[in-house]
């Protein structure tokens, strides 16, 4: 799972070099009563049960393209979130072809909007006071993820998963970010506003691409070596979403 220290530290240099920056970036102020909206597009990878598209055993991989609006309150648990989905894209026509024989289109909700909202029920992520300390951070994330040794790609899931839709602090952003530093990854790129760090997920070889100025901006997953079991093939994207910047709103829209 771990990859040569020599590759380490650039990537280490470059994600605290960011961290620094985001330390400093302004906080967003949310006043009370109001709620944070954040706004996303792209796509990300879908697995299906074989059997669902009538085949015998094994699974089916596909793209699924999102909208996905996120309004949070920070001062009682409601979230409202409207999802909208548009046309797959697979990676064998025999498998889309099946899918929409089979009505999986009308399950998976193509080309319609569906709003949800709920209360009293908070996202486990959100629940957590997550410390801004990268030494106390590993460790609530560590007992977040049930395990005294995850794998450093459950820990970059964890990590840009704490980034994304949720107006951290820039205290916390930082001590995300320097988490990553001291994780086994290589750095891919790097430029102005992105970095393409590598990890091994169970086996297989995937790069991550964050574009960050203070806040997630937009987030790359490719899977280097692909996965024959559900057809995937080398070089695949599996996650490609854009970020817009987070708002502070006063009322919801009707």
């Amino acid at each position: 799972m771990l990859v040569p220290v020599a590759v380490r530290q650039p990537a280490e240099a470059a994600l605290i070099e960011i961290a620094q920056a985001a330390r400093q970036a302004q906080p967003v102020d949310v006043p009370d009563g109001s709620f944070i909206y954040a706004e996303s597009t792209g796509f990300n990878l879908v697995g299906r049960e074989g059997d669902e598209f009538g085949l015998p055993g094994g699974s089916v991989a596909y793209l699924l393209p999102r909208t996905r609006r996120v309004w949070r309150s920070p001062d009682h648990q409601f979230v409202r979130l409207e999802t909208t989905h548009g046309e797959p894209r697979f990676f064998d026509p025999a498998h889309e072809a099946a899918y929409y024989q089979l009505g999986l289109d009308r399950t998976d909700n193509i080309g319609k909007t569906i709003r949800e909202e709920f209360t009293e029920i908070a996202d486990p992520v959100d629940e957590i006071q997550w410390p801004t300390n990268p030494n106390d951070l590993r460790q609530t994330m560590d007992e977040y993820l049930g395990s005294a040794t995850p794998a450093p790609a459950e820990l970059v899931d964890l990590a840009v998963n704490i980034l994304r839709e949720r107006n951290p602090s820039p205290p916390l952003r930082a001590a995300v970010l320097e988490l990553l530093a001291d994780l086994p990854v290589d750095l891919i790129h790097q430029d102005d506003h992105t970095t393409t760090i590598g990890v091994t997920n169970n086996g297989r070889h995937q790069t991550y691409t964050l574009s960050l100025d203070g806040q997630l901006r937009a987030e790359t997953a490719t899977l280097i070596d692909g996965d024959p079991s559900s057809g995937i093939p080398p070089g695949t994207q599996t996650t490609d979403i854009e970020y817009q910047p987070v708002e502070v709103i006063q009322h919801l829209p009707r």
